[in-house]
């Protein structure tokens, strides 16, 4: 049934029969290897789980890339300062998206190139038309196999700087 995809886990292997000791030997030896797999198996899974919690739990919009510009995570306030649903977003190359908000991407990917080229923490800052101050912070992953983005919203700080430069103004 395994072999063919029927079930997700191999059965464990029981001798109805003593054969020798070396059968017996083996199947334990391939139980015990089958059950440390499964266990590393469901660590690496609770692991992923929690990372990805603790980046979906972030206020700032964090993308991984691989080597090709795939999209391989968005925590979901990329997906909203992109205007592109997550669904959307896994799996599709960065540059081939159709978001709403697409100044984001275009910068997001001059920067990624950018920072691949150097192999070097890249940063930028712009300015969207609905009054959206984002600083761009890109991370290349070695090897150029890809790269992690970040979006911060630093619009209120803006707004605190400007009434500040205001007040002194005044």
């Amino acid at each position: 049934p395994y072999a063919e995809g029927q079930i997700d886990t191999l059965p464990k292997i029981e001798l109805r029969q003593k054969i020798s000791n070396d059968f017996d030997t083996l199947a334990r030896t391939l139980n015990s290897l089958s059950d440390k797999v499964r266990q590393q198996i469901r660590n690496i899974i609770d692991e992923r789980n929690e990372k990805e919690s603790i980046l979906d739990s972030l206020m700032e919009g964090v993308v991984a890339i691989d080597g090709e510009g795939i999209i391989r995570y968005a925590n979901p306030v990329f997906a909203k300062m992109t205007g592109v649903s997550r669904r959307d977003l896994f799996g599709h190359a960065m540059s081939h998206l159709q978001a709403p908000k697409k100044e984001p991407l275009t910068r997001c990917l001059a920067l990624i190139k950018m920072a691949q080229d150097q192999a070097t923490v890249v940063t930028d800052s712009m300015l969207l038309e609905d009054k959206v101050f984002l600083d761009l912070i890109v991370v290349p992953k070695p090897f150029k196999s890809g790269a992690i983005v970040v979006l911060q919203d630093k619009s209120s700080q803006r707004q605190v700087v400007e009434m500040g430069k205001e007040f002194i103004a005044n």
